[in-house]
């Protein structure tokens, strides 16, 4: 009876340790399982975390390309627009110039028509004044010398 009793004891013993070795089988399995359940769930918000990383760094670079040709292009425009400016300028200079030139020979040509009108009053204030006599005695043969008030041809005033 004893060794009955031990061998009841023995097997029911080794039926605990059966159900205990299951039972924990089945709670490693378990814990596997909710480990991975929550190492995907962690993975999916680090490997989601990653691909926008990847994806801010994508448009980074594309930024400063674009960046990059906008300033080319700003830098080319602003060129353009400083030649165009000194464009305008050599034109305004030599509008300048022309009106300057032009208010100088109008200037000259005054003068020109105050001398010429002096000149041939004076030239027919001295024929005047030369008594008419001596118009006669003056022969063909006979030239008469220019005088310095006489070096402008004689034409209409306008």
């Amino acid at each position: 009876m004893l060794s009955k009793l031990v061998k009841e004891h023995q097997t029911h013993i080794n039926k605990i340790k059966d159900e205990n070795e299951v039972l924990r089988k089945e709670a490693i399995n378990s814990i596997g399982t909710v480990t991975n359940g929550l190492l995907d769930s962690v993975n999916q918000g680090v490997a989601s975390i990653f691909a926008n990383q990847k994806k801010i760094e994508n448009e980074a670079r594309t930024l400063q390309t674009n960046t990059a040709k906008f300033s080319k292009q700003t830098s080319q425009w602003i060129s353009l627009i400083e030649n165009f400016n000194n464009s305008l300028k050599e034109i305004g200079d030599v509008e300048n110039w022309a009106k300057t030139i032009e208010n100088d020979m109008y200037n000259i040509s005054n003068v020109i028509e105050y001398l010429y009108a002096n000149v041939n009053h004076s030239v027919l204030q001295q024929q005047q004044q030369q008594p008419s006599n001596n118009n006669q005695q003056t022969t063909i043969s006979q030239q008469p010398q220019p005088s310095s008030n006489n070096l402008i041809p004689e034409t209409t005033n306008k």
